[in-house]
Formats: structure tokens, sequence, C-alpha cells
């Protein structure tokens, strides 16, 4: 009778360890499948936030000197006009304070997909399954870093949709550098966040 028990309660046992080892496999499973996709979607951000801060530089280039053309060439021309009135120089003077909005170019498009390959990369990280043994590491780790990072590439990828309105809407040149400046933190914020995997 006692080696019924014993064998039915290892049996029992077994079953149940066999059960908790399989839905612990499944949930390893889908958590390595969410962090492959955060890491090859973060990878794909990476390459596509450097090509919108290359085309940034070269619009940078043109806007700029364009931007500090525009703040002073109204000036010129109210000046000229009152040294020599005539109508075509009014009208060029309100064109030039006007100012004018170009349609997104290859920056603006690069910088939308940019920002949506990174949300869905957040996304991941945040919905992918929590690690199943928390035991807290002691000293400076390379996943510290790489979420620590966060708080560096957030804020400046959430602000350049803001500072790039600002920019042509003000028509700023000190909005440009901002804009270049915050780019090009947040691009080497999240470089260091994926570098710390690697090297």
């Amino acid at each position: 009778m006692l080696n019924r028990f014993l064998i039915l309660l290892c049996l029992f046992t077994f079953s149940l360890y066999a059960e908790e080892k399989s839905i612990s496999s499944k949930y390893l499973k889908k958590r390595r499948s969410y962090l492959e996709w955060h890491q090859a979607l973060g990878l794909a951000t990476w390459v596509s936030w450097l090509a919108t801060n290359v085309a940034g530089e070269a619009s940078y280039k043109e806007e700029y000197s364009k931007y500090k053309l525009s703040r002073r060439l109204p000036n010129y021309i109210l000046t000229s006009y009152l040294m020599a009135p005539s109508d075509d120089k009014l009208l060029l003077y309100a064109m030039s304070k006007r100012g004018y909005e170009e349609p997104m170019g290859n920056h603006g498009k690069l910088g939308f997909l940019t920002f949506t390959l990174y949300g869905a990369t957040a996304f991941l990280s945040f919905m992918a399954p929590k690690k199943v043994d928390v035991t807290p590491q002691k000293g400076w780790s390379t996943i510290f870093t790489h979420k620590a990072m966060i708080f560096i590439h957030l804020p400046c990828m959430l602000a350049l949709p803001y500072l790039g309105e600002k920019a042509v809407h003000n028509a700023s040149a000190q909005g440009l550098t901002d804009m270049r400046n915050v780019g090009w933190l947040g691009f080497a914020a999240l470089s260091v966040s994926i570098a710390t995997f690697y090297f």
C-alpha cells in the first residue's frame, strides 16, 4: 500500500513538474521572441536615425543660411524702400516677411519612419514577459546601461517632432540648431544603448 502511494505521489509530482516546465518553456520562448524582435527593430531604428541625421545635416546647411538671410532681408528691403520708394520693393518686403513652408522632404520622411520604428521597438520591450529569475545584480551591468540610456534617447525622440515644427513655423536658425543638437544627442544615447551588448 505504501509503495503504491509513493509511486502515485512520484507520478503526480513528476506531472506537475512537467506541466510547470512546459509553461515556463512557453513563457521563455515568448520572452525570447519579443526580445529578438526588439533587438532587430532596435538596429533598424539605429540605421534609420542615422540616415535621418545625415539627411538633416544636408537640410541644415541649406536652411540655416536661408533663415539667416530671411531675418536680414526684410530690413534691407525696407531700408532701400525708404531711400528710393517703389511698389515692387513693398511687394518684395511683404513676400520676404511671409516666408513659405516647404513640403516634407527626405529628412521629414525619414524622421517619421524613425519615430515609428522607435515606437514599435519600445512597445516590444515593454510588452515582453518579465524575466523569470529576478535576482538583483550588484555593480554596473550591460542591462543597466542599456535601460539607463532610455532616459536620454526617449526625451530626445519625443522632442524632435516638436522642435522640427517649431523651426519650420518660426523660420528660426536657432530652432534648426536646437533640433540638430537634440537629434545627435539622442542618436548617441541609442548608440551607447546598443553598443553595450556588443562591446
